[in-house]
């Protein structure tokens, strides 16, 4: 389903839980839905299939094709045109999120989940089940600790429809091993987090500790034994607030420190807080950062209104939470230290991002000669990776040289407008062809940006105009065949007749609405007319001071 057909339903009343479908079936959750373009291609089944591996982490290898497939939905996304600074980031994002698929993957693995397809699936679908049914219950439209079928009942049929589409294609997608990284990971993550969920235990208590700060000052003693050694010590020697705040001063930690739910939370130790009474100090605590001695100063609370009506859903919510930044620290960054690559040229992505960001021009040419070397693993990244390396070098290398990295650059944004779409590239395509190559090549350029201009729109007037020019340069220059000059002019012709049809169809809907307007203003006279033609009953004062039929006596 579109986006658009999304939007109108959103718009006929549907909204209420369409986000989550958005989010889970349409994009960021469950990513993997279908092809785009040339890339990502699906097939039979897993065994039909074999895989292509750009790299693995552990023993969850990561498919050429999930990565393709994700960068072109990014694409996809921005309806934009083509060009490689957007490609590039789109495949490096696309690069990121299947590592920390993954991961995910792996960690599972060690969990001793159950990822076979039918696990998944069910995986899956309890999560969007779950997501719609907290959409429905913050809407009011279904009570808290709703059964499945009353959910049901309230599910709108195109939410329905949706929700089916998303599990055929995932059946589909855990038939073929280059496609099935996406959902088995998403599977994996909602598994996981109904695990941390469950292992945080979260009461009532909890729920409360959720909605206070506690305000307090923190004495660190370090790493290990030693620091817990030193912070027992230190709580054995305070005997009075004095000796706190002289450590304090020693530590220069003066500064207070707020504990909100999330750290207490996150780190069980520090639960202790929650139950500590002002001014005391108390046992020694572990954390990332060693063992520290805490003094509870304050505590603030901002409980919800209906927290003892609702608090299951809080509870719920709070594990959840909980769960996902557990998640969250088991997927990792935009680091790649722990992926063993098998694919050089998607290694080379990520390894040519300090190099590119130093403008060392020696470093940037010796990068480059390497991206050549390794593009036969894939002659498509290779192209963006190539044209991004020299659009920088034509920016930062000394001007003597810049003349032989733009001719050297004609070969590579040819090769990158074979498999991408962009008019303002092709322009700059002709310009180099024009200065270095008499202008070979640049009459066919023109016919592809000329007979690409079909939407009548304020680009593509700005687009006409620009081909004009170009054309009467080329024709100046006698570097226009015949052919590709009768292909622009008919392809210019074409346009001038759509603009023109869309203007006069732009100028009669306008001269309805005018009309519309008209008689409307025009009934609305003749109502007013007809209505003081009748006459309108009138109140005076003496009518406002008789007592009603209901009033009973003045």
């Amino acid at each position: 389903m579109s986006i658009i057909k999304i939007r109108k339903l959103m718009d006929k009343g549907c909204g209420v839980i369409l986000g989550v479908v958005l989010l889970l079936v349409m994009g960021v959750g469950f990513l993997m839905t279908s092809g785009v373009g040339n890339r990502g291609k699906q097939g039979g089944g897993q065994n039909a299939i074999p895989i292509t591996a750009i790299g693995a982490v552990g023993t969850t290898q990561i498919p050429e094709a999930a990565v393709e497939m994700l960068a072109g939905q990014k694409a996809a996304a921005t309806a934009q045109e083509s060009s490689p600074e957007a490609d590039l980031q789109h495949e490096f994002e696309a690069l990121a999120q299947c590592v920390q698929f993954a991961r995910v993957l792996e960690e599972g693995k060690k969990m001793g989940l159950n990822l076979k397809p039918e696990e998944v699936e069910q995986a899956r679908m309890e999560a969007l089940n779950r997501g719609l049914k907290e959409k429905l219950i913050e809407a009011g439209q279904l009570k808290p600790g709703a059964t499945q079928a009353e959910m049901e009942a309230k599910l709108p049929p195109q939410i329905a429809q949706m929700r089916e589409a998303d599990a055929a294609r995932t059946h589909d997608q855990l038939q073929n091993p280059n496609t099935s990284l996406a959902p088995t990971a998403e599977a994996v993550i909602e598994l996981m987090q109904v695990k941390f969920a469950q292992d945080a235990n979260i009461t009532d208590a909890d729920v409360k500790t959720y909605y206070t700060n506690y305000e307090t000052h923190r004495l660190n003693f370090g790493m290990g034994a030693a620091g817990k050694q030193k912070a027992e010590a230190a709580k054995a020697s305070f005997k009075s607030a004095k000796d706190f705040d002289a450590e304090m001063q020693a530590q220069k930690a003066t500064a207070p420190l707020v504990l909100n739910h999330t750290k207490l939370l996150e780190n069980p130790a520090l639960k202790v807080i929650a139950t500590t009474k002002q001014g005391e100090v108390t046992a020694p605590i572990e954390g990332e950062d060693g063992w520290s001695l805490y003094r509870l100063e304050a505590t603030r609370t901002d409980y919800p209104q209906d927290l003892q009506k609702n608090s299951a859903n809080y509870r719920a919510k709070i594990g959840m939470e909980i769960a996902d930044k557990k998640v969250g620290k088991i997927m990792g960054g935009l680091e790649f230290s722990d992926v063993v690559w098998s694919s050089p040229i998607y290694k080379d992505m990520v390894d040519s991002i300090p190099i590119v960001t130093s403008r060392n021009v020696k470093s940037i040419v010796d990068f480059l000669q390497k991206v050549k070397a390794d593009a036969g693993a894939s002659a498509r990244l290779a192209n963006v990776l190539q044209a991004n390396i020299y659009n920088l070098l034509i920016n930062v290398a000394p001007a003597a040289d810049k003349p032989k990295y733009e001719e050297q650059s004609i070969e590579v944004l040819s090769a990158y407008l074979q498999s991408a779409e962009s008019s303002e590239l092709r322009f700059k395509l002709i310009d180099l062809l024009i200065k270095y190559r008499n202008g070979a090549g640049a009459g066919e350029q023109l016919a592809l940006i000329a007979r690409g201009n079909f939407n009548p729109d304020a680009a593509g007037k700005v687009k006409y105009g620009k081909i004009a020019k170009v054309e009467a340069e080329l024709k100046d220059k006698k570097m226009l065949a015949a052919d590709q000059q009768s292909i622009i002019d008919k392809a210019q012709k074409d346009f001038l007749d759509a603009l023109a049809s869309k203007e006069q169809a732009e100028a009669q809907q306008k001269k309805a609405e005018e009309e519309d307007r008209k008689k409307s203003a025009a009934e609305a006279e003749r109502l007013k007319k007809e209505a003081g033609a009748k006459g309108a009953p009138s109140i005076g004062m003496k009518d406002l001071t008789k007592p009603s039929s209901t009033s009973g006596k003045p």
